[in-house]
């Protein structure tokens, strides 16, 4: 009974802070701290749903936002139609992409023909990149500058954090 009661606990410890794993083991910048000293984490993933890559070299020049998600979790659904609206705010002028972390990229595609999102997906399961960017919980956002330089990160949602991301992104465009 007391394993039973500690596993509600926790699990509702982590519906509760807007996200899909825990905050206390977010790795660098949880909940919007700035990670301080990290630098450019090179990633190259294929596309979700296609034979296509793409690397941080090809999104030089320009801010990054990432997300980090699965379809399984709900705050990362939950997160998506800011993902987009922020994506949509600032057309060419950043590159938002979503790393997603399904095991069946599959899923991931369908999810995201049915829902219609516009921005960049790109597969993450079984890769080194999420680990590499010290994710602990999803959904995971980090900022960049044009350089690749991780400048912000948050783990969980929050619809707070859609007004963040805009400063932050054009703190960097000044």
């Amino acid at each position: 009974m007391r394993k039973v009661l500690a596993a509600v606990i926790i699990l509702s410890l982590g519906l509760f802070s807007g996200s899909c794993g825990t905050q206390e083991n977010a790795g660098p910048g949880s909940r919007g701290e700035s990670p301080g000293g990290v630098k450019r984490i090179y990633f190259r993933l294929k596309h979700l749903g296609t034979e296509d890559y793409t690397s941080l070299d090809d999104l030089a020049g320009k801010p990054v936002l990432i997300d980090f998600w699965a379809t399984w979790c709900p705050p990362c659904r939950s997160a998506i139609p800011y993902v987009e609206k922020l994506d949509r705010e600032y057309g060419e002028k950043v590159h938002v992409i979503g790393i997603n972390l399904d095991s069946n990229p599959e899923t991931a595609r369908k999810f995201i023909q049915n829902k219609g999102e516009g921005y960049l997906q790109l597969e993450g399961y079984g890769t080194r990149t999420p680990s590499e960017y010290g994710v602990r919980g999803i959904p995971s956002f980090f900022v960049l500058d044009a350089s690749g330089n991780i400048v912000k990160s948050y783990v969980g949602f929050s619809m707070n954090y859609y007004e963040e991301w805009k400063e932050v992104i054009d703190g960097l465009q000044e």
